[in-house]
């Protein structure tokens, strides 16, 4: 299951699990994003609603339950960048790891999405 309130995604990444330590500690990590090995973007979980648990609250609240398992996207530590097909993607935290993916086709925008 995933929850998302507002998301300018399509689609999104789920990187390999690590334990994040101390949720306090999640709140002013580095975020870099990078298209073809450039850096086109840097945040931080700051940007977040302040902490990236304001979010994970909030989606707890508006859910009522949320089960093991659950993509929470929680927001955006950077602003969105258009990509192409054939873009390689990468998004870095600090201390959490990376992702990245390789774009493969352009998304299609139906007449009920406009």
């Amino acid at each position: 299951m995933g929850l998302a309130d507002n998301t300018s995604a399509a689609a999104y990444a789920v990187g390999a699990w690590g334990e994040p330590g101390a949720a306090s500690g999640l709140g002013n990590l580095g975020v870099l994003l990078e298209l073809d090995g450039r850096p086109v973007e840097t945040g931080s979980t700051a940007a977040i609603l302040g902490h990236p648990l304001r979010a994970l609250a909030a989606a707890a609240r508006l859910a009522g339950s949320l089960e093991a398992g659950t993509v929470i996207l929680a927001g955006a530590a950077t602003a969105a960048v258009p990509l192409l097909p054939g873009a390689h993607v990468r998004a870095s935290v600090t201390g959490l790891g990376a992702v990245q993916f390789t774009a493969t086709t352009a998304p299609t925008i139906t007449e009920e999405d406009a």
